[in-house]
């Protein structure tokens, strides 16, 4: 099944991963994103894992390109990973965008969300602090 494909390409990609190979990696959750029969939840979780990799370990990484990426999380109220999706597009806007302001407003919108949990909203405040000295200095 579709699902059981899916679950076996995240499992290699964390594999992946852990043996330092990104770019198998980044392959692999390129697969789950492409897979139509994919359940939403696994095909965001993978555009949200992917967006992370690439911002750890990319080459020749290109905001507007990963920001299209993180875009159907971030902006998607019903995905179970919008918090995540926010978090990685608000770091995407900040470090490869430049755009402070824009990053203070994901992790502002993740402030508000109460039904995420308390330590993705702390991290969100964490990284409001750090940005709003960055953009004082």
């Amino acid at each position: 099944s579709s699902s059981y494909k899916t679950l076996a390409l995240m499992t290699a990609a964390a594999k992946a991963i852990e043996e330092k190979k990104y770019d198998t990696a980044l392959a692999m959750y390129d697969q789950v994103i492409a897979e139509r029969a994919a359940k939403p939840l696994f095909r965001d979780l993978a555009i949200v894992q992917k967006v992370n990799v690439s911002l750890d370990h990319g080459k020749d990484l290109k905001a507007d390109d990963l920001l299209k990426e993180i875009d159907a999380v971030a902006a998607n109220d019903k995905s179970p990973w919008v918090g995540q999706g926010l978090m990685a597009r608000a770091v995407v806007k900040a470090h490869l965008a430049k755009d402070i302001k824009g990053a203070i407003g994901d992790l502002e919108l993740i402030k508000q969300k109460k039904d995420l949990p308390a330590s993705l909203r702390q991290r969100a405040q964490a990284l409001i602090d750090t940005y709003q000295l960055k953009g004082q200095s």
